[in-house]
């Protein structure tokens, strides 16, 4: 009996390691194709290339030689096709990452099977909607959207965060407002605020052209005539990067490569509103989460009454019309920054070591 049990436990993990080598053999649909990340590690008119070159039922292979994850094309693979597929796509990239662990992945899971049902119940009552209705039903994807990758913001790490990255596609690449972000990382000077808001305005100028030009040949279905254009872009990003690294300090960086989509900053600067006065929370976890909160407002008072004193300080020695005036503009957003570190820090905390998976769910789900 042990005998015929291991030998079908054998035979078991044969199939399955079958499955999962033919998996790559499934040809890739064009809505798929453009979920394949394209700014690491290869370029996107390299990835073009590849797909004109390469039969379709060998493509996905050929990708993954090249240097797409191949968890997360194992993903997008299984995700079935239909409406939303980018968003339920997504959804599921942060529990292919390799070092989340068993509390982070159970948490993640449950997050994107709760998005994704409420997401498509309300797509699909969308059909029947009038125009208002479905204003407010896009108003609450949307919202639903935010609040999932605000959760992956919080219950990742900096590093994990910016290794999701690499994952994403072209569509969830770039978050809201990014100067606004650069302004709440950790340990930001005003002479690092100003060289960086100088590169982005730099870059946005010099890539306007080319960005235009791609769009203005897709939309009349010319792909390969965009491809130029996007190699200029593209070229042109990476001198970005080398720039900003050369501008930033190694933890700011990994947050900036970590920046999720759809979060803006104000949002980050709220943290997880409500959270503790959500139904089920039990005593003992709402005494730590009221500690928590009294402990960040104190924090904050502290944070905002050294950046007063600072900005007292500086526009007393240097003066409103000194070259150096600027720096007095940055006491507070350096305070705010101090102050969002530490939010993001217990908001880990709260949903990864405190609270109960489904109670952070109500919290997603909550009208």
């Amino acid at each position: 009996m042990v005998g015929a049990m291991a030998q079908w436990a054998e035979m078991r993990a044969c199939m399955l390691l079958l499955l999962a080598g033919s998996a790559f053999a499934e040809p890739l649909s064009n809505a798929k194709f453009a979920l394949v990340p394209w700014r690491w590690p290869g370029a996107k008119n390299e990835l073009y290339v590849l797909r004109t070159q390469t039969p379709p039922r060998q493509l996905s292979e050929a990708l993954v030689k090249a240097g797409i994850d191949e968890r997360a094309m194992a993903l997008l693979l299984a995700t079935p096709e239909g409406p939303r597929l980018a968003a339920r796509y997504t959804h599921r990239l942060p529990t292919a990452l390799r070092d989340v662990d068993a509390r982070q992945k159970a948490l993640l899971t449950m997050l994107a099977a709760s998005v994704d049902g409420a997401q498509l119940t309300l797509h699909h009552a969308r059909a029947a909607a009038d125009t208002e209705q479905r204003r407010k039903i896009d108003q609450r994807i949307l919202e639903l959207e935010r609040r999932f990758w605000l959760l992956v913001t919080h219950t990742l790490r900096p590093a994990q965060r910016a290794a999701l990255k690499l994952l994403l596609p072209e569509t969830h690449v770039h978050p809201p407002n990014g100067i606004g972000h650069l302004f709440l990382l950790p340990g930001l000077t005003a002479s690092q605020a100003t060289r960086s808001i100088a590169l982005l305005t730099e870059f946005e100028s010099d890539t306007a052209p080319d960005v235009a030009a791609a769009q203005r040949h897709r939309k009349k279905g010319e792909h390969g005539q965009a491809l130029p254009y996007d190699r200029r872009v593209q070229d042109r990003y990476r001198l970005l990067f080398d720039d900003f690294r050369e501008v930033l300090t190694e933890a700011q960086w990994i947050e900036v490569r970590g920046l999720m989509p759809f979060v803006t900053p104000e949002a980050r600067k709220q943290g997880l509103p409500g959270i503790a006065s959500m139904p089920g929370v039990r005593a003992e976890q709402r005494r730590r989460l009221e500690t928590m909160r009294k402990e960040l407002e104190a924090l904050a008072r502290k944070h905002n009454a050294e950046a007063h004193a600072q900005r007292q300080k500086l526009e007393k020695d240097v003066g409103p019309d000194s070259a150096m005036a600027m720096m007095t503009t940055m006491t507070q957003p350096a305070a705010d920054a101090k102050t969002t570190a530490a939010l993001a820090q217990a908001a880990h905390e709260a949903i990864v070591e405190i609270l109960d998976p489904e109670q952070v769910v109500l919290w997603l789900l909550r009208p």
